[in-house]
């Protein structure tokens, strides 16, 4: 399925999503996988069992590694399949996750997930974390998050130009 989600700027621009379309591995351990679509900017994530905090931090360093050539601009995480929460990773996103990104252009991401406690250290992140100038959300499907952040972007870029 492609969804082409118009983008108002003076060039008349798409931006374009499919849920099928080929994207590029970035990175993957035992805990997380993290695809890019380059076009738009934006990293899909994934995560498989018990929270572990050092493979978390691993996935999103090996991210910040490759900044600025892989610019992000919002991000899914899919917690679907993740038991526990992403807690005790919360210093580390706030003293180095975001002040890297922001300048960038990183504006929002959201999450999808189903499990209670999960959802509730998301809302907790989002109250009390994630800076300003960054647009988060939780939802309990992973296409409802995609169309969010894709749909976000569109309006972000809208108001940009």
């Amino acid at each position: 399925m492609t969804k082409t989600l118009l983008l108002k700027s003076t060039n008349d621009l798409k931006l374009t999503y499919s849920r099928i379309m080929e994207l590029e591995l970035l990175f993957e351990n035992r805990f997380a996988k993290v695809k890019y679509d380059r076009e738009n900017g934006v990293i899909r994530a994934s995560y498989h069992g018990i929270v572990n905090t050092d493979l978390g931090i691993e996935s999103f360093q090996a991210l910040l590694d490759i900044l600025p050539q892989t610019p992000i601009k919002g991000a899914i995480f899919n917690c679907m399949e993740m038991e526990g929460t992403f807690t005790q990773l919360n210093p580390w996103l706030n003293s180095t996750w975001y002040p890297a990104l922001i300048p960038q252009g990183y504006v929002c991401w959201a999450m999808s997930t189903t499990d209670v406690f999960t959802r509730f250290a998301g809302s907790l992140l989002i109250n009390t974390l994630t800076p300003k100038e960054i647009t988060a959300n939780i939802f309990k499907s992973t296409d409802k998050a995609e169309d969010w952040v894709y749909q976000f972007l569109n309006k972000t870029a809208d108001l940009t130009s």
